[in-house]
C-alpha cells in the first residue's frame, strides 16, 4: 500500500476531490479535520483486509492468553487441570496425558505459525484435528477400543462377503 505524505484539509474535498480519490486508490489519503482529527480514506478491499487481519490477531491473542494458562495446567505433574484452567479448551480433558502434551506442542506451533502469517487458519486446523481426537476418546467404549490393551487374539480374519457368496457359504446376520 502506497501512503501519500500529503495531508489534505476539509476545504480540499471540494477543490481537489479527484486528487484525494487518486491518493486513496493508490493506497490512502489523509485528511486533517478542523478539530484536529485525522481521517484516512482508502480502498474498501484494503480496509476489509485490514479489518480481517485485526480480527485474526485479536483471536490469536485471546487463544494465546488461554493457551498459556492451559500449558501451565497440563504440564503440572501432580494434578489434573481444573475446568477453569482449561478455559475454552475443556475438551482436552478427554486426551490421555501423553496426547495432551503433544496437543500443547501442536497448538503452540500453530499459534506461532498463525501469528507469523497473521491468520487463524493454522490454529483452526490444529484445533479441529485435536477436537476430533478428543471427541472420539470421550466415549468410553471408543476409548477402550482405541487405547485399551489389544492383542492379536482379539482379532480374527474374515472372508470378504463376495468371496463367501461365491464359495457357497451363506451369510448370516448378527
Amino acid at each position: 500500500m502506497h501512503a501519500s505524505s500529503t495531508i489534505y484539509q476539509p476545504s480540499d474535498l471540494n477543490r481537489r476531490g479527484r486528487a484525494i480519490l487518486d491518493a486513496a486508490r493508490a493506497g490512502l489519503a489523509r485528511i486533517r479535520d478542523a478539530d484536529g482529527a485525522g481521517l484516512v480514506l482508502t480502498r474498501e478491499e484494503e480496509f476489509e483486509a485490514m479489518r480481517g487481519r485485526l480480527a485474526d490477531m485479536e483471536d490469536l491473542t485471546e487463544a494465546m492468553a488461554s493457551f498459556i494458562i492451559l500449558d501451565r495446567a497440563v504440564g503440572h505433574e501432580h494434578r489434573e487441570p481444573s475446568l477453569v484452567e482449561l478455559g475454552p479448551w475443556t475438551w482436552v480433558r478427554h486426551l490421555p496425558k501423553e496426547d495432551a502434551m503433544a496437543f500443547i506442542t501442536d497448538i503452540g506451533e500453530a499459534l506461532y505459525e498463525g501469528c507469523r502469517a497473521m491468520s487463524t487458519a493454522p490454529l483452526v486446523a490444529a484445533v479441529d484435528d485435536w477436537k476430533a481426537t478428543a471427541e472420539a476418546l470421550s466415549d468410553s467404549l471408543a476409548r477402550e477400543t482405541l487405547l485399551g490393551d489389544n492383542s492379536a487374539s482379539d482379532y480374527t480374519e474374515v472372508e470378504r462377503p463376495e468371496s463367501a457368496v461365491a464359495t457357497g457359504v451363506a451369510a448370516t446376520a448378527c
